[in-house]
């Protein structure tokens, strides 16, 4: 048994319209979820089972398509989560790295999930990256990268020249 707590307001993500998103995890994972209004999760089940459902769920608070999320079934994907507050302390320096990250209108973000075959997601001062595990470690050092102040057109290079050396080696 598991238990945890998410934020109230993420609480409908987890549930979804009727009930379906959580019905579909249990389903899929073979675990009992329990969610209170108050956002208090308790997960039963086999403790892999429920270690996964863990980072399903932490993947739908972030955003994620339930589809996504469930990709954590297989060993191949993973879920990395990246703080913020690593980076800078004050509130005014984290808005401007996030900022960074995100870019004008999304582009920074979109490009590095384009490049890097990754989503990415920003939530209050967390970075979640989910993929393939071999795509979200690459992605995790342009975040890190970004977040410590590597500039955009070196970071986009990089990421192209690794992109087109992995893909070309998996082909």
């Amino acid at each position: 048994m598991e238990k945890f707590s998410i934020e109230r307001k993420d609480v409908g993500r987890v549930i979804g319209k009727a009930g379906r998103i959580k019905k579909l995890i249990e389903k899929e994972l073979e675990v009992k979820i329990s969610v209170t209004k108050a956002g208090n999760i308790t997960l039963i089940g086999q403790p892999m089972q429920t270690y996964l459902a863990m980072n399903v769920i932490s993947a739908l608070v972030f955003g994620f398509s339930v589809e996504d999320a469930l990709q954590l079934k297989s060993h191949d994907y993973a879920l990395e989560i990246i703080s913020v507050k690593d980076f800078a302390k004050s509130k005014a320096r984290q808005k401007e790295i996030k900022g960074r990250l995100i870019g004008t209108s999304g582009r920074v973000k979109e490009t590095i999930q384009q490049l890097g075959d990754v989503g990415i997601s920003v939530h209050n001062n967390k970075i979640a990256i989910l993929g393939k595990v071999e795509d979200v470690a690459m992605a995790r050092n342009v975040v890190q990268a970004l977040l410590k102040g590597a500039k955009h057109a070196r970071i986009y290079k990089w990421l192209e020249h690794k992109s087109r050396r992995f893909r070309g080696k998996s082909s």
